[in-house]
């Protein structure tokens, strides 16, 4: 049977040299988007429950599938869906403008990096730190573009709680913050920066807190009416355009590393039985023509055009 996932890969790979190509003739590149867009997610839409779903969850593939971590063809399954939601992302911020950048943070926010990354043998220092600064900016302008939104607020509210929900689990409480800001280290509870990658938590530490100080120092610690916040001091530190830039820039470089480790791999052929036996025990539930492709698409194939190079 023909696999599927050298097509979704085809895909991507088509739609990421599409949107990074020349945008002079504006209307023709738009027509061609929708074009590769199409193709894309026919493709990409095999591997989620629902096609309003922002990523594929490779975890969840290579699971289903009965795939270990140690079996090469689970980092292919990682590396082709990871590229996946990258071309995605990219999609997104392509031109940012016609979209409602509020609602693409707080998807990022929760999806990001832990999708985006390929295996995690693929992940080497410079990366996990290319990884922080992408989630301290996502996180940095959800919490702009959150208290932005709350300047219609009709109620007072306090601008530290607001900018501690996206930062922390737990206690969020102003007295929470306020010790925080005291070098209460203990006072909050930061969210991890990746949840597969401990070793980027712990470079993070230091950057995660000092950045969440440096947003709180440029709030008032009061309660205030919307339209009185002022916010220009942050946007000036940390702009929305510099963001976009820097989030493209990551997205690029990290499906060209995933493109050429797929291009310089090789392709161990999966268990057939156990594949089948997967299929099988998906069929019973509401998403199992999704589950039951998954294991059709694992069986003995070339990776097409990513191993042709």
């Amino acid at each position: 049977m023909h696999s599927m996932l050298p097509r979704v890969f085809t895909a991507s790979d088509d739609l990421f040299t599409q949107l990074c190509s020349d945008q002079t003739d504006a209307e023709m590149w738009e027509a061609e988007r929708k074009g590769f867009k199409a193709a894309f997610d026919a493709y990409r839409n095999h591997y989620v429950p629902h096609p309003s779903d922002p990523v594929v969850d490779p975890a969840l593939v290579a699971d289903t599938l009965r795939l270990s971590r140690d079996n090469p063809q689970c980092d292919r399954v990682f590396r082709i869906l990871s590229a996946a939601n990258l071309v995605s992302l990219l999609d997104e911020i392509t031109p940012i403008d016609q979209h409602d950048l509020l609602l693409l943070l707080q998807d990022w926010n929760s999806g990001f990096p832990d999708f985006y990354l390929g295996a995690s043998s693929d992940n080497d220092s410079e990366t996990k730190h290319q990884v922080v600064e992408q989630v301290l900016m996502i996180r940095t302008q959800l919490a702009i573009f959150t208290l932005q939104k709350s300047k219609d607020n009709t109620e007072p509210f306090h601008p530290f709680e607001q900018v501690a929900k996206i930062w922390c689990d737990g206690n969020v409480s102003v007295e929470a913050v306020e010790a925080f800001l005291g070098m209460d280290e203990d006072a909050l509870q930061l969210k991890p920066i990746a949840r597969d990658e401990p070793e980027a938590d712990d470079l993070a530490e230091n950057q995660n807190g000092t950045r969440l100080r440096s947003i709180c120092s440029m709030l008032p610690n009061q309660l205030v009416q919307g339209g009185s916040l002022d916010l220009s001091e942050l946007h000036k530190s940390y702009p929305v355009e510099g963001f976009v830039d820097g989030l493209r820039a990551f997205v690029k470089s990290r499906f060209a590393r995933i493109k050429t480790l797929l291009q310089q791999g090789s392709y161990v052929g999966a268990d057939v039985s156990s594949l089948a036996r997967a299929a099988s025990d998906a069929a019973s539930r509401p998403d199992s023509q999704i589950w039951s492709q998954l294991a059709a698409d694992s069986m003995p194939q070339s990776l097409g055009r990513a191993e042709s190079g």
